[in-house]
């Protein structure tokens, strides 16, 4: 994308493509004694934080969940 965008213009790339958004899924740990809940493994718990970055000028989160991890 960076590559595409140095050649022909950051500008004329974001005009023909429109919105651009990132998808990112990051697993949180957890103390299992503490959040039961959030079995992950045997010993260990966890969330997952999948979250949209949309990129319109700047980086602007702009949606998140979160999920037990698996």
């Amino acid at each position: 994308m960076q590559t595409l965008g140095v050649e022909q213009g950051f500008k004329a790339l974001h005009h023909s493509l429109g919105r651009l958004y990132l998808i990112d899924a990051s697993t949180i740990s957890l103390c299992l004694s503490q959040y039961l809940w959030a079995d992950f493994r045997e010993t260990k718990g966890g969330v997952k934080l999948h979250q949209r970055i949309r990129f319109d000028g700047d980086p602007i989160p702009d949606e998140a969940t979160i999920t037990v991890a698996r």
